[in-house]
This record gives structure tokens, sequence and C-alpha cells, in this order.
């Protein structure tokens, strides 16, 4: 089952079968760790089918990172931000244009950067058909 909401390019989700049964094979649970998450498809899948008990995923891409963060910390905020975000093509243009100035992110300028990512990342998912009935179960 797909349970990310990012279509990820080069995505681990193939390997989550493998890595099901390394842990099984190992007798392992507990947790997992993702340090270049992406969708965090194999974190997930692993998550809600009990192979572990909680995940810990973290991206070098800040749009990823800002994405994953304000899912799991401020998740009505960012129902709220799906529900009132009009999906079009000029405004895709213009928060594409923002995120290609990410890498001028400074730390004193995170909570900023962040809603504008945050922004971007929604814009980008809301036209994705398979995210707009799931956002509140992802969220929960």
């Amino acid at each position: 089952m797909r349970y990310t909401p990012l279509r990820y390019p080069g995505g681990k989700s193939k390997f989550t079968p493998t890595i099901k049964a390394i842990i099984e094979k190992n007798n392992l649970n507990g947790h997992y760790v993702e340090p270049y998450a992406g969708g965090a498809g194999v974190a997930l899948d692993l998550l809600f089918s009990g192979y572990c008990t909680d995940i810990h995923i973290n991206d070098l891409d800040l749009a990823i990172y800002y994405f994953w963060k304000s899912i799991t910390e401020q998740p009505e905020d960012f129902i709220r931000l799906i529900n009132n975000t009009e999906v079009t093509i000029e405004e895709w243009h213009k928060q594409k244009s923002i995120l290609k100035e990410k890498e001028n992110i400074s730390p004193s300028l995170h909570n900023k950067i962040k809603s504008v990512i945050f922004q971007l990342v929604i814009t980008f998912l809301v036209g994705t058909p398979r995210w707009r009935p799931n956002e509140k179960r992802l969220c929960q």
C-alpha cells in the first residue's frame, strides 16, 4: 500500500518488502531511522504495518524537510493551508520561483521561509489527485 503523499523520484518504496524481510529475519522492532526520507514511503509503510513503533525522518532538501516538519508538528495548519490554497498554474510558477531561492535561506529566516516552502509543497501536492482525499488521515 502507498502511504506517502509525495511522488518522489528515486523513491525507496520498492525496497519495502526486502526491508520487512530483514526486520522479520533478525527479529527487529522499535525505531526506524531514515536520514534521506524523501517521500518516506518505506518509513510510513513500516510504521503503519506495525514493523516499527517509531520513525525518525530527515532530508537534506529543505522543501522536503519543512514539509515533514509541518505535517507532523502543525497538522491543523497543514490541513488549513491545503484547503485554502488555490491551485493554479500561476501559483505553481510563483512558488517554484521562490523555491529556487532556497539556497539563500539563513537560520534567522526560518519561520518565514518555512511557510513559503510549506506553501510550495502544498501547492504541488494539492494538484495530485491521490493527495486530496487523504490529507486528514495522514495528519492524524
